[in-house]
């Protein structure tokens, strides 16, 4: 939480509303890619349920939502902001895969929070 609280307060005040605008989609879109990609890392639980909930159809129809609200809000800074949470949700899905064999609730929510850290610092990088 402090993290993203100082990642937002190094932006310029004006450009928090599209800040936020272009983390929060991306990081719940994260989650969903977690939720479809990655196995569940027990047979029953919350993560396993929302495991097989998750269809093909939704995954694309999630990824068009968020990456449209990144392009039209962001335009090339809102498509560098999706691929890096992309990219930060497949690498840590693959390390806590590896390391528990699956994804849990927590893990997923635990990307979630990591992929809004990721748009965050995008942004500031970026000078937003």
């Amino acid at each position: 939480m402090l993290l993203k609280f100082a990642l937002l307060a190094s932006l310029r005040v004006h450009t928090l509303p599209l800040a936020l605008l272009l983390a929060l989609p991306s990081a719940r879109w994260a989650m969903v890619l977690a939720l479809r990609v990655f196995p569940a890392a027990r047979p029953t639980g919350l993560g396993a349920a929302f495991h097989q909930a998750v269809t093909t159809k939704r995954l694309v129809l999630t990824a068009i939502v968020a990456l449209a609200i990144a392009l039209v809000a962001g335009q090339f800074t809102g498509l560098m902001v999706w691929a890096t949470v992309s990219m930060t949700t497949v690498v840590l899905g693959f390390l806590i895969t590896r390391s528990l064999g699956g994804l849990t609730g927590d893990s997923y929510g635990a990307i979630e929070e990591m992929a809004e850290v990721a748009a965050l610092l995008a942004l500031v990088i970026a000078h937003l």
